[in-house]
């Protein structure tokens, strides 16, 4: 062949793969110049909107599931999301967000437009999961020190639905706590550098999966689109997360404070204020304070009962109790607390002399 033939023909063969290329890649750059179009205008694409009015937060969303537009409204007081907004947000027990009952309210609407559209739509239960999480899905993924100023912060759910996004922590929570709502198992996967979602499953669905307890759990992407359930980026296949139980459950907490009020020769009466503090998102029931004065041979001198039926979520409560001990004798006070749905807890003072 001729150099000039040859060249020609050289030509012709990356014309010909650039025409291939772009034949097989045409969505993917077409998305990619869009893209690059909306940076260059500082225009972007717009599927959340939020207004403000007469002390209610408005904001509304639309997205796209199996070729169709979908459109949600909702709302909330501002008192109230500013309310779970200041609420602390450095406890890092991710079940606390999910299992709280404060914004159910305000997450209902949402929650009856997936099951009646599903029911419409005659999506079977695992249609259903990837319609909420096409939804969760198309949420833009934002860092917590851009949106909030702090390197982590833990949304509630109806904060990141009125934010219009969060971090892969956020678009978790969120996700975990509609479907647990509409009667999926679910679990939070925390991977080193990321948190997922487990949703229970039979053991005929496809993807990547978790046992764990008596049960099957499959991953499922918050962040990013297209990711349905049993798919997982390729980065974590080959890890293994903690695994997250959700359910609402009591957070109890003890401390206490023992003051002398009667000194007689032989004797010395104490009154030790208990307090007990809930954290969690479900009452601790059925609860009983002890209050002992301990000797070196592990044998009480002294000891007290005081039950308390219910420690409700989210209060604190101090509980008096009376007790007396010999005096000149070495020995410490200890305080135990239990419930029947939480674990035992138990402080003691040091040793000293009564």
């Amino acid at each position: 062949m001729e150099p000039a033939d040859l060249g020609l023909f050289l030509i012709f063969i990356v014309i010909l793969g650039g025409a291939v290329y772009l034949i097989f890649n045409y969505e993917e750059l077409t998305r990619q110049v869009t893209e690059l179009d909306e940076t260059l205008s500082g225009e972007t694409k717009k599927n959340f909107d939020r207004i403000e009015e007469d002390g209610l937060i408005k904001f509304s969303y639309s997205w796209q599931f199996k070729k169709k537009t979908w459109n949600f409204e909702g709302a909330i007081q501002r008192e109230k999301y500013d309310a779970l907004r200041d609420d602390g947000k450095t406890d890092s027990n991710y079940w606390l967000y999910v299992s709280d009952r404060r914004d159910d309210e305000d997450l209902a609407t949402l929650i009856t437009l997936f099951r009646e559209s599903a029911e419409d739509e005659r999506f079977d239960p695992y249609e259903t999961v990837n319609f909420v999480i096409s939804f969760v899905q198309s949420m833009p993924y934002t860092s917590d020190k851009v949106t909030t100023g702090y390197d982590e912060y833990r949304r509630y759910p109806i904060e990141t639905l009125v934010d219009g996004g969060g971090d892969c922590e956020d678009s978790s929570i969120l996700t975990a706590a509609l479907l647990q709502e509409m009667g999926y198992g679910v679990v939070l996967l925390s991977f080193e550098d990321h948190i997922a979602v487990g949703v229970l499953g039979s053991e005929e669905l496809k993807g990547k999966r978790y046992v764990f307890g008596n049960g099957i759990y499959y991953y499922l992407e918050t962040t990013g689109e297209g990711w349905e359930i049993g798919e997982i980026p390729d980065e974590y296949k080959d890890l293994e997360p903690e695994i997250i139980e959700v359910e609402a459950k009591p957070l109890l907490s003890l401390s206490w404070a023992s003051t002398p009020v009667t000194v007689m020769e032989n004797y010395t009466g104490y009154r030790v204020d208990v307090e007990v503090v809930n954290d969690g998102t479900e009452d601790a029931e059925n609860c009983e304070v002890t209050v002992f004065f301990e000797s070196k041979t592990g044998e009480p001198y002294s000891e007290e009962k005081v039950r308390q039926r219910v420690i409700g979520a989210g209060e604190s409560r101090t509980i008096p109790v009376s007790i007396g001990v010999a005096r000149g004798v070495e020995t410490m006070i200890s305080v135990r607390l239990d419930c029947d749905n939480s674990h035992p807890l138990e402080k003691s003072s040091s040793w000293s002399t009564s």
